[in-house]
């Protein structure tokens, strides 16, 4: 693994460490294999030289699926999900994607209200899906016109 790729693993997963509120959800190693895919993209923020704020999705074919998005504490509030939101999503039309989709925590009021903005509507529901604490996942989807 080349010394870069090394340095992006610990920056994103410090980044998540510290944007979620019960740590990053993936391990070091699980973030490091998935970005190691080729259908996994990453789109970053940085401000003086420091990671501020992430989005992971994969895609496949006509679909995309945003993994993880997050924001440190101290630069949150300054639209910057939003931002690299519209960044995946414009790619996402460039490439010729249909759908995007993603999960989100049933109490995370704040993320849903960013990803209704972005145009996503709520079709399902996964039972238990997240961990500490046990809870059920919001599904989202937009459709897209290419």
């Amino acid at each position: 693994m080349s010394e870069i790729i090394e340095r992006q693993v610990l920056d994103i997963w410090q980044l998540l460490e510290e944007s979620y509120p019960n740590g990053a959800p993936w391990n070091q190693e699980q973030l490091r294999e998935s970005l190691e895919q080729s259908y996994i993209h990453v789109l970053e923020t940085r401000q003086d030289n420091q990671l501020v704020a992430v989005l992971i999705y994969h895609q496949l074919f006509d679909e995309s699926e945003l993994i993880h998005i997050g924001v440190k504490p101290a630069y949150q509030n300054q639209h910057l999900a939003q931002k690299l939101m519209d960044q995946w999503l414009a790619r996402c039309v460039e490439e010729g994607v249909t759908q995007c989709f993603l999960e989100v925590r049933v109490s995370n009021l704040k993320a849903q209200h960013v990803y209704q903005q972005q145009g996503f509507q709520p079709i399902a529901t996964r039972k238990n899906y997240y961990q500490d604490p046990v809870e059920d996942a919001w599904i989202y989807q937009k459709k897209l016109e290419c």
